[in-house]
């Protein structure tokens, strides 16, 4: 058996680990965020595993442009990194069953009727030794041609029940449903909180043993520095979206700020700026109170695609707010913490600041809770960063544990 965190012998110090990083078909700016930041803490496991670890990207090319951008980001992580055009392709599961059958994975079960693989118009990642697939409960099963860990990184339909289709017959349930027994075969979940992780045992019927917690997959905003000149700017990061409790933090807002608040907030979004204006289309911002959308069509706003565009933002402000009730969307909490920026955030069971941080949480449960935060956090000025840099190498640790698991899974 192969262990890849131990000295054993049995794999030569020459031996190259090809692992696959399969992106969802629509993944969000965040988990495109965190899949750079796996990417990173899989190319620096190689010093604890003796062996050189390559990481082969799977990413949708929604647009030339998109594609362009996206795979940029992740090949100047690293010469060990390379890009190659996904393409997620269903097929019934007796059919992927005969065209696999020289790979006899218990990759699925009982009750399931679909499932998709990814191509890659070549290989089809079967070069690779094991598949990081970032699960999408939309997509359904995945079968798992090659030892697997399934990372689940998006929040429950279970603690944000809005977030999910509500028509019993919709098709997400019976594809959340197949996901949640394709889990239960492949025997390997990843999450990054120990929470998150009893969560995802309770609610998908996994054994507690089979899922494992590696901690918050996130890498600092680069070249942040603080600028006097913008000394009342609080950046607000935010989606029109129940996960950032979008309805309650706008009306907070509004609240904090005919109560002659002294900040001045920026919205700071993945969406285009047109979905906070006025015609938008998005339900949140389309059905909430016309002062409200006056108020967010008058606020300045600033778009963001990576961890650059995080880094000017925070540069010209002077406090940080993040609406986030999910402690997996919590990256600009830290990058305000790695700034030394007075944060304000909703108060998210399994997520705690660094020591020395300023940091005030608020129960997000009404808008007066939320007003009076906002109120609290202008008393606070910019200070040292606060992030140790111990917590982002023990989940680089916690990435060769789920390494070595997948070595026991393929020797089995």
């Amino acid at each position: 058996m192969r262990h890849l965190l131990s000295t054993s012998t049995t794999a030569p110090k020459d031996t190259v680990v090809k692992i696959a990083l399969l992106l969802p078909a629509y993944p969000s700016r965040r988990i495109l965020r965190k899949g750079r930041a796996l990417t990173k803490s899989l190319l620096q496991t190689q010093s604890l595993a003796g062996e050189t670890v390559e990481v082969v990207v799977g990413l949708v090319p929604l647009t030339d442009v998109y594609w362009k951008e996206e795979s940029a980001r992740f090949t100047a992580l690293g010469e060990r990194v390379s890009v190659r055009r996904l393409h997620w392709e269903r097929i019934p599961f007796s059919n992927a069953k005969r065209m696999f059958f020289a790979y006899p994975r218990p990759s699925t079960g009982p009750g399931i009727d679909s499932v998709i693989l990814p191509r890659d118009f070549g290989e089809n990642f079967l070069d690779c030794s094991f598949w990081f697939n970032i699960a999408d409960l939309r997509a359904g099963a995945v079968y798992g041609v090659r030892p697997m860990a399934n990372f689940l990184l998006e929040p429950t339909p279970r603690q944000v029940p809005e977030a999910f289709p509500h028509a019993s017959a919709d098709p997400y349930w019976a594809l959340q449903t197949e996901a949640f027994r394709s889990f239960r075969m492949t025997g390997l979940v990843v999450t990054e909180g120990e929470s998150d992780a009893a969560e995802w045992a309770s609610y998908a019927g996994i054994r507690r043993d089979d899922v494992m917690a590696v901690g918050e997959l996130y890498t600092p905003a680069a070249s942040i520095s603080t600028s006097p000149h913008h000394a009342s700017r609080l950046l607000w990061r935010v989606e029109p979206d129940p996960i950032y409790d979008f309805e309650r933090a706008a009306a907070g807002l509004q609240r904090y700020l005919n109560e002659g608040g002294s900040m001045s907030p920026v919205l700071l979004s993945e969406l285009p700026e047109e979905g906070f204006r006025k015609g938008s289309n998005i339900p949140l911002v389309a059905g909430a109170s016309f002062s409200v959308r006056e108020m967010l069509h008058r606020l300045p706003y600033r778009h963001y695609c990576d961890e650059n565009d995080i880094a000017r933002a925070l540069a010209t402000s002077a406090y940080v707010w993040d609406s986030a009730v999910f402690a997996m969307a919590k990256a600009l909490s830290r990058d305000a913490l790695f700034a030394g920026l007075p944060l304000l955030s909703a108060e998210v069971p399994g997520w705690e600041a660094s020591e020395g941080a300023t940091f005030l949480r608020y129960r997000s449960d009404n808008a007066h809770a939320i007003a009076d935060a906002l109120h609290e956090l202008e008393r606070f000025q910019p200070h040292a960063p606060a992030l140790h840099e111990d917590t982002l190498a023990d989940v680089t640790v916690r990435i060769g544990f789920v390494l070595d698991r997948l070595w026991e899974m393929s020797d089995a």
